[in-house]
C-alpha cells in the first residue's frame, strides 16, 4: 500500500520565497563585508579592531590623514566580486590591496629609485648659489633638507628592499561574523513574516 503526499501551495511557495531571500541574503551579506572592509580603511583599524602599524617614516604631506588613505581608491575598490549558490566573494582591485592586507617586500626597481630622486629634488627646493651662479657649501646646513627631502633621498639610496608592514583590512573576524548574523536574523525573521 503506498501514500502519495502532495506537498501543500503553501509549502511549494515558501520554497520558492527562501530560494528568493537567500538570493538576496548572499547580496546583502556580500553588501555589508565590502561596508565592514571599507570601515577598516577609513578608521585605520586592522580586522581585530587594533589600530594599524604606523608609516615608517611619517611623510609630513600625509599627516592627518588615514593610514592608507591618500586618494581613497583602495577603499573605493573594495566591491562585491561575485556571488555564486552559497558564496560571495569581496575582492579590492587595486594592484597594491594585496601586499598592504598581507605585508610583505618590494624591491626597488631602477624606474622606482627616479622617482624617489626626483621627489627629493622636489622636495629639496632650489640650491643656494653665489653671484657667480655656483653651488655654496652643500652641506646639510646650507641645504636645509626637509623631513620629506631625508626620507626620499634615503629611499632613493636604500640598498635592501622596502618592507610593507601587514594592515589587514579585509579578511573574517568576529565582528564581521556578528553583521553577518544580524543579517541572517533580519532576513529570516522577513520570510518567517511572510508565511503567516
Amino acid at each position: 500500500m503506498k501514500t502519495i503526499i502532495d506537498l501543500p501551495k503553501d509549502i511549494q511557495k515558501l520554497a520558492k520565497e527562501f530560494e528568493a531571500k537567500k538570493k538576496q541574503l548572499l547580496r546583502n551579506v556580500g553588501i555589508v563585508a565590502a561596508a565592514h572592509f571599507q570601515n577598516n580603511i577609513t578608521e585605520g583599524k586592522d580586522i581585530d579592531g587594533n589600530a594599524m602599524v604606523k608609516r615608517n617614516p611619517e611623510f609630513t604631506s600625509r599627516q592627518g590623514r588615514g593610514l592608507l588613505i591618500k586618494s581613497g581608491k583602495l577603499r573605493r575598490s573594495i566591491r562585491v566580486q561575485s556571488i555564486s549558490n552559497d558564496t560571495v566573494i569581496i575582492a579590492a582591485k587595486e594592484p597594491y590591496a594585496q601586499i598592504h592586507n598581507e605585508g610583505g617586500q618590494i624591491d626597488i626597481t631602477p624606474k622606482m629609485r627616479r622617482f624617489f630622486w626626483a621627489k627629493y629634488y622636489e622636495a629639496r627646493g632650489k640650491i643656494k648659489t653665489n653671484k657667480a651662479g655656483t653651488a655654496t657649501n652643500l652641506n646639510s646646513r646650507n641645504v636645509g633638507l626637509s623631513r620629506d627631502a631625508r626620507t626620499w633621498r634615503n629611499l632613493a639610496l636604500k640598498k635592501t628592499p622596502i618592507k610593507i608592514k601587514k594592515r589587514q583590512f579585509m579578511g573574517i573576524n568576529d565582528a564581521l561574523d556578528k553583521l553577518i548574523q544580524k543579517e541572517l536574523q533580519d532576513t529570516f525573521k522577513d520570510l518567517g513574516n511572510s508565511i503567516t
